[in-house]
């Protein structure tokens, strides 16, 4: 089409100038014939000689450059005409026909004497002016096609480096692994200029990252880390208490704080020198973290300058276990590096509803005791599950059945896994919470489970530690799981979060399971969310990165929980397929203080920036919340939302119908 019209275009513009030029030029020839003609046969004029006449204007016509020559003498017997059929050689009629070019007719008086002996016309014949132009024609043509077929040439290599640009720089900025300079080179120069300018952008926008992750990484060191020692501070220790709190009210798990007074250290500092003291504070440190290293949940806090302190989930067994061991070490570094004097730890358990002001002022009366009665209690108001190995066996296999009986009822009919499903109730209880969006309306609903003993909660800690004690743990998550998949069948339209724990996710044999049988029920289930804590990507970012892919690629989207608690893993949110980023609830309840707020909002913009959704944790009251939309925050989820509730509840109306459609609240 380009072609035909540059063509045509070219075409008739030509041939207007030629036609014109041409017409002149057979005008001026038969003028100029036609005036010699004349001047040659006018003595030949008369009756006697006019043979001669018409031998010379016959000879003149002959030559094959005329379609008429015509004489018309005063005498009419004086008279010829001589006319020829224009017809053109090497120019195909149709050409003629579309060109039409008619020669103009010139006459001229001719004298005989004084007196007009009569009038000569003359036509040129126009084959050599429509050779002329079938000529100009051709080359016209030939011109055109090979001028646009060099255009099109180009024009196919550039849009093909172009269409090949497009994607390298699409598929670039569609992927959420990571931003990386473009290796791409061009022969059109425009193509090279952009590509750098891309790559300039990459640089500039891994800079800007880079220069974020140092200035949160000198925020979080200077807002909750001790500087002699490394650990977190008292600040950091409130932080995690209150990020725990609403935990502890859901899942009924069991929380310890410890309390760690280095008595020497005044001592020390006043016989040796603070250079000393500083010395042994780092020898306590050491002690403390060798101690929780086996426990994963548990975390080390420096107060202040001679207290430490732990903190974190525990069973009974393990916080026994956990505060023997530091009564023996620091007794044997006591003793051998300073006599008698001595460091006592002591641990109390976090009771219900309790405040750290109230933990606080309860541990020092604890204290007190000790100095006057002289009582010795390392581990305080513990409480012991009373249950024997065997009970705990008995217990953990009743849990752990329920694999198989949904496995066996779900081949036979949907009423015998009801009826199993009903059964298993009575030990499994599942609460439900959502998040909010902006638009006031549930993001997600997020899921926690619960365990039941004859009528009676079981802390969730106790439960995991006996079973991963007695080798249940795998058989357990499968339970739970497989527990939770059944019952949100219920549910249709609103995404549902599953809490995946560390400890699954680090089981490869668990993985395999998990993901091979989800194929199986996934069309029957909403869509699917899955939760991971922040702390497994500390401890495994391999492994975490590996159940996210596995996860993504069934469609499943990711929640990173508790984000913020450790600055370590800003550095892989970059390269992880994550959806959402839950930041920590004590971050979210400190919000009206200007260096929580700007923390808040440097993550906020990061993850934004990334293409990841934010959601607030623990939002508790309605000015937290404006502080939350205020900041761009995508989502939020906590008791000032939407308290948690129970998982019948939310499925079952008053009639007992279920609710298939996405439900709305207002924040």
């Amino acid at each position: 089409m380009l072609f035909l019209v540059l063509f045509l275009i070219t075409f008739f513009k030509d041939l207007t100038l030629t036609k014109q030029y041409l017409k002149t030029e057979l005008t001026h020839q038969a003028q100029n014939t036609a005036t010699n003609l004349g001047l040659s046969i006018a003595p030949y004029i008369n009756k006697d000689d006019f043979a001669l006449a018409k031998t010379m204007a016959k000879a003149q016509f002959d030559s094959g450059y005329y379609t008429n020559l015509t004489f018309i003498g005063s005498d009419p017997e004086l008279t010829f005409n001589y006319q020829f059929e224009p017809k053109s050689q090497h120019v195909p009629d149709w050409f003629v026909s579309l060109v039409q070019l008619t020669p103009p007719t010139i006459s001229s008086e001719v004298s005989s004497g004084w007196h007009i002996a009569g009038t000569l016309s003359i036509q040129v014949h126009p084959g050599s002016a429509y050779l002329a132009l079938y000529t100009e024609f051709k080359q016209t043509l030939t011109a055109t096609l090979a001028v646009t077929t060099l255009l099109a040439l180009i024009l196919f290599f550039f849009l093909k480096a172009f269409n090949k640009l497009s994607r390298v720089l699409q598929r670039h900025t569609s992927s959420q692994d990571h931003l990386s300079a473009v290796s791409y080179s061009s022969w059109f120069n425009e193509f090279n200029v952009i590509t750098a300018a891309f790559n300039r952008y990459v640089q500039q926008a891994q800079q800007l990252l880079s220069n974020k992750d140092k200035k949160i990484a000198l925020l979080r060191q200077e807002v909750y880390s001790d500087e002699l020692t490394g650990l977190s501070n008292r600040r950091a220790l409130n932080r995690d208490f209150d990020a725990q709190f609403e935990n502890i009210q859901k899942n009924h798990d069991q929380y310890y704080f410890g309390l760690i007074t280095l008595s020497e250290l005044r001592t020390i500092n006043q016989s040796e020198g603070y250079s000393k003291g500083d010395d042994y504070i780092h020898r306590c440190a050491k002690l403390i973290l060798d101690a929780i290293e086996l426990h994963s949940d548990i975390k080390a806090y420096k107060l202040s300058g001679s207290e430490f302190a732990i903190f974190g989930k525990l069973s009974a067994k393990q916080a026994g276990f956990l505060i023997d061991q530091l009564r023996q070490s620091f007794s044997a570094f006591s003793i051998a590096q300073h006599g008698d004097l001595l460091c006592k730890p002591m641990l109390i358990k976090v009771r219900k509803n309790e405040r750290i002001q109230a933990l606080l002022m309860r541990i020092d009366a604890h204290i007190s005791k000790e100095k006057h009665f002289g009582q010795v209690m390392p581990l305080l108001d513990e409480t012991i599950s009373g249950k024997t190995k065997d009970e705990w066996h008995d217990i953990l296999s009743e849990y752990t059945s329920l694999i198989d009986i949904i496995e066996v009822a779900t081949h036979f009919s949907d009423s015998l896994l009801d009826e199993s499903l009903n059964a298993y109730e009575q030990i499994f209880d599942i609460s439900i919470q959502p998040v909010i969006n902006a638009a006031q309306h549930i993001e997600y609903q997020e899921l926690f489970i619960r365990f039941k003993h004859n009528g009676e909660f079981l802390s969730t800690s106790d439960v995991f530690s006996m079973a991963e004690r007695y080798g249940f743990v795998l058989s357990l998550e499968r339970a739970v799981v497989s527990y939770i998949l059944q019952k949100i069948k219920a549910i249709k339209l609103t995404p549902v979060a599953i809490n995946i724990s560390n400890c699954s996710l680090y089981d490869h044999a668990f993985n395999d399971w998990l993901f091979d049988i989800l194929p199986e029920v996934q069309h029957q289930l909403p869509p699917l969310i899955f939760e991971v804590n922040e702390s497994a990507l500390v401890y495994s970012a391999n492994v975490t990165r590996d159940f996210i892919n596995r996860a993504k690629d069934h469609n499943i989207k990711i929640t990173l929980d508790r984000f913020g608690t450790s600055f370590s893993s800003f550095q892989y949110i970059q390269n992880l397929r994550v959806d959402y980023v839950k930041i920590d609830g004590s971050l979210i309840k400190n919000c009206d203080h200007t260096d929580y707020r700007f923390f808040i909002n440097t993550v906020t913009s990061l993850c934004h920036g990334l293409g990841i959704k934010v959601i607030a944790a623990h939002v508790e009251t309605n000015d937290v919340s404006h502080l939350c939309h205020a900041m761009k925050i995508d989502g939020q989820q906590g008791l000032g939302v939407v308290p948690v509730s129970s998982y019948t509840d939310y499925i079952e109306r008053k009639d007992g119908t279920v609710c298939h459609e996405a439900s709305s609240a207002r924040i």
